[in-house]
């Protein structure tokens, strides 16, 4: 039950990861101010400034997500899974227990560091604005 349940997790994490490294991509391409593409197309589009907008909604959306704890697939709240049932997974490669609590010793720093001004981000501006 416990593997499965973490392989669900873990899924869940790995498309979040892959999205949110698509859409960074895509911000980055959309937003450089600095191209002919973005002066002539994006600036002047309101169907490509949607995108723009949306893609950083999304962005933001998710990798809070990830990284708050109150999350049902936070990074940290995964962790503490696999720390509460290392015992009951079965493991294809065991993650040692100094390496769980160095991983959530790093995103504890992360958290500290970001989550405020991206939950902030994700209140004012994307998910909380009705």
């Amino acid at each position: 039950m416990e593997t499965q349940t973490l392989e669900n997790k873990l899924t869940e994490i790995r498309d979040t990861l892959i999205e949110l490294e698509r859409l960074k991509t895509d911000i980055r391409f959309i937003s450089n101010k600095e191209t002919e593409y973005f002066n002539k197309i994006v600036e002047k589009s309101a169907f490509f400034y949607r995108i723009y907008r949306n893609s950083i909604k999304l962005f933001v959306i998710d990798i809070c997500k990830l990284m708050n704890p109150n999350e049902d697939f936070s990074l940290l709240k995964t962790l503490n899974f696999i720390q509460s049932n290392r015992k009951r997974i079965e493991w294809k490669r065991e993650l040692k227990s100094d390496r769980i609590n160095e991983l959530i010793f790093k995103i504890e720093i992360l958290n500290s560091e970001h989550l405020e001004s991206f939950k902030n981000l994700r209140d004012k501006h994307y998910a909380h604005n009705d």
